[in-house]
Order: C-alpha cells, then structure tokens, then sequence
C-alpha cells in the first residue's frame, strides 16, 4: 500500500475523488477510481467489463464503448474525467541520449535526436519525454522517450 502515498492530492475535502482510470484491453474494460476518505486513500470503485471482438474494433466504435460503459459508470463511479494511457502496440518507448548546448533547452535538444531517428515529419508523432539522467559528468544526458504515430493517437482518442 505504499503506492497510495503517492498518489496525487485532490483535497482536504471529505470524499474526494479522483479522474476515472481506464485501460483498454484486448477483451475488456479496467476501470478504477479512488477517493480520498478524512485524508486516507483508497479504492473507490473498480470495474471489469468484458466485450465482445477486439479492441480495435471497439476503438473503431466510440458509441459502442459508450453504451459498454454507462451502466457500469452511472451506478460505481463519480464524475466525468477519465485518464486512460494507449495500448503497447500504439507506442514506442527508448532511450535517448543528447547534449545540451548553451542556446537549446531540453525539448530542442531531444526533437533533434527524434529527428534523425524517426522517418518522416515529427508533426506526424506525439512525441513526449521523461529526462532521466540530467547531471552526468560527460555533459551527455539521458531521456526515456514515448513516441507514437499521431494518427492512431488521435483514433484512440
């Protein structure tokens, strides 16, 4: 339960609850949404939902994934905000190295290694970064990348 610490800080407010977590998976719905109870965190609701097909079927039919949802979502949980994350097979994750010089920051600096590893325009890619390792002593820095075809992330959207 040491997780829990971390999660964010809603409120002080009794029965606080946070964004709806939503997970597509090949033939089911995750769901899960925690609220904060006299400041102690916990699980508020959880749900699995089974469908039939694959997931990108249902990606392919927003109005289907609705109607699998809106019973499950009007009686266990609170609110309309849903955080979800893509599936794997939408989006590659490496690691890249880069140098900062005095006249780019971090995000140039790391769009133009992206640029000489990605085919294509970057405007076709969400692109997005984690640094990593930032204080080395050679001057060379670190940044966990996500890239993902913008097509399919819109799609998914």
């Amino acid at each position: 339960m040491r997780f829990l610490n971390k999660l964010p800080r809603w409120s002080s407010a009794r029965n606080s609850y946070s964004a709806i977590g939503l997970e597509l998976m090949d033939e089911a719905v995750n769901l899960v949404q925690f609220s904060v109870d006299d400041g102690v965190p916990r699980a508020s609701a959880a749900a699995t939902v089974v469908f039939d097909g694959g997931r990108e079927d249902l990606i392919a039919s927003p109005e289907r994934l609705k109607q699998l949802l809106k019973p499950v979502l009007a009686k266990d949980f609170k609110g309309t905000r849903v955080h979800s994350c893509l599936p794997p097979e939408y989006f590659k994750l490496m690691y890249v190295n880069y140098r900062l010089n005095k006249a780019q920051n971090e995000a140039e600096a790391i769009t133009n290694q992206m640029r000489e590893r990605l085919t294509g325009d970057l405007a076709d890619y969400v692109i997005d970064y984690l640094p990593v390792r930032t204080q080395s002593s050679n001057a060379e820095n670190l940044a966990l990348v996500s890239v993902s075809p913008r097509d399919a992330v819109i799609r998914y959207l």
